[in-house]
């Protein structure tokens, strides 16, 4: 109950100084002339957010009041709730970054800055979760954004008798995919729905080394040359 009240009063204090500040900043000429033009809008982002951060904690306050043992406030939580204006104001300032980043004009409407660092910093899961897209738009690799195409890659048991089951993995088999095994068609062919793998039957062949070949019914092949081994049968 205690910490609790502490941190509301932290909250409240730390609204006051924020209120203080934006007074002082929109009345004061000398104040704003300090401050380079360049980094206006990020300082004032920084302030929404680190203004959504101390909604937020104020919003756990009141949550966790008592009541239901589940509600209870837990003190665990107290650097969370200290930290939230900081964290917040880095996530604010940062949401301006990002938004130039991914905007195409040198023009960006200040309110949307304001209104996103005020969100973002009042959800820090789901500041990360815009960090990390906007991590994957900007450094992404080229070959992330391509579907799996068709392709073989491995035959498990990679030797074996006729009559035996085989599992090939790779990607892109479809339903109706064929599989031929040392130039036979293998038996009771099963596609997995994910398209990742084909179970098949070994058709009978002389021991040795052999070619693995699949081929979709769209058209598409793929072979691993002598990567199945087949051995001869127990006399």
């Amino acid at each position: 109950m205690v910490r609790r009240g502490h941190i509301f009063l932290f909250d409240i204090i730390y609204t006051v100084i924020l209120m203080i500040v934006a007074v002082a900043y929109l009345k004061c000429s000398n104040f704003q002339g300090w401050l380079p033009e360049v980094l206006r809008v990020p300082v004032q982002a920084a302030w929404f957010g680190a203004l959504g951060g101390i909604i937020i904690s104020l919003k756990g306050v009141y949550d966790h009041a008592g009541g239901k043992p589940a509600n209870q406030w837990d003190n665990s939580y107290d650097l969370w709730h200290l930290g939230r204006p900081l964290s917040g104001a880095v996530a604010g300032g940062i949401t301006y970054l990002l938004l130039r980043a991914i905007n195409q004009s040198d023009h960006l409407t200040e309110p949307v800055v304001y209104a996103g660092a005020f969100i973002l910093g009042t959800q820090e899961r789901r500041f990360f979760n815009f960090l990390s897209e906007v991590g994957r738009l900007v450094v992404q690799v080229p070959d992330e954004t391509k579907t799996p195409t068709f392709q073989l890659g491995t035959i498990q048991p990679a030797q074996g008798a006729a009559g035996e089951t085989v599992l090939l993995c790779g990607h892109g088999f479809a339903p109706g995919l064929t599989v031929a095994i040392g130039g036979r068609p293998a038996g009771q062919v099963v596609v997995a729905a994910d398209g990742t793998s084909v179970a098949g039957v070994l058709p009978a062949h002389d021991a040795g080394p052999v070619d693995i070949a699949i081929t979709n019914p769209t058209g598409e092949s793929a072979t691993l040359p002598r990567a199945f081994t087949y051995i001869a049968p127990a006399p």
